[in-house]
């Protein structure tokens, strides 16, 4: 598992970028996302944050932030189903057997 430390919206590559763009890190990543053709699934209640959150489509990363940004993995989770649904349901079901 990941700490909290690790998150790519801290990562140097990704603060470098954003303040180049004059964005935010995690405007630099869901715009990652979608250059690499992925679907990305925000969520949000404040206002504010759903207009950052699709604010993403006036710019590009280029080649080389792109592959910078990538080498950022680490091949670790942020998150445990194993976890969630423990807490979630009072249950566990080990999904990795």
């Amino acid at each position: 598992m990941a700490g909290a430390e690790e998150s790519v919206l801290k990562q140097q590559v990704v603060l470098d970028t954003a303040a180049r763009l004059n964005k935010t890190p995690a405007q630099v990543v869901f715009r990652w996302n979608v250059q690499r053709g992925c679907s990305i699934i925000p969520k949000s209640t404040k206002l504010a944050r759903l207009k950052e959150n699709i604010a993403i489509f006036d710019f590009e990363l280029s080649d080389s932030e792109m592959s910078a940004i990538s080498a950022i993995n680490q091949d670790k989770r942020f998150n445990d189903p194993d976890d969630f649904c423990q807490v979630a349901f009072n249950a566990l079901h080990p999904i990795y057997d």
